[in-house]
């Protein structure tokens, strides 16, 4: 009888990267600022100096949302806010790339022994 071949084991990652999480909030940045006039952070918590829709406002006053959506949601605006998103990109890639070997004498050096389950 032929032996079974293992199912692949797929594994998480076990630390947070603050690499990633700051290019997760660049980009949500870079889309709430283009299309709700605000920043991610103020959208989540509702900065009353941000102007703006915030999360609060959608939940409210889902009308308030759409209006704003159908303000911002022009062929300019999605093209520029692609462009601002794929240039991010490249910039964390060429930027991780380019410190590679601090990071990685960073990580092992600082962060790893304090055992705190990031690194950067």
């Amino acid at each position: 009888m032929a032996r079974r071949k293992a199912a692949p084991r797929r594994r998480r990652p076990k630390v947070i990267s603050l690499l990633n999480i700051g290019e997760g909030i660049a980009q949500a940045n870079i889309v709430t600022q283009a299309f709700l006039g605000t920043s991610a952070i103020g959208f989540v918590l509702d900065d009353p100096m941000e102007p703006g829709v915030s999360i609060r406002d959608a939940i409210q006053n889902p009308s308030k949302l759409s209006d704003k959506l159908g303000q911002t949601m022009t062929f300019e605006n999605v093209a520029m806010t692609a462009f601002q998103s794929a240039l991010l990109n490249v910039g964390f890639r060429f930027g991780r790339r380019a410190l590679r070997g601090s990071v990685n004498k960073f990580n092992s050096s600082v962060m790893s022994p304090l055992a705190l389950g990031i690194k950067l």
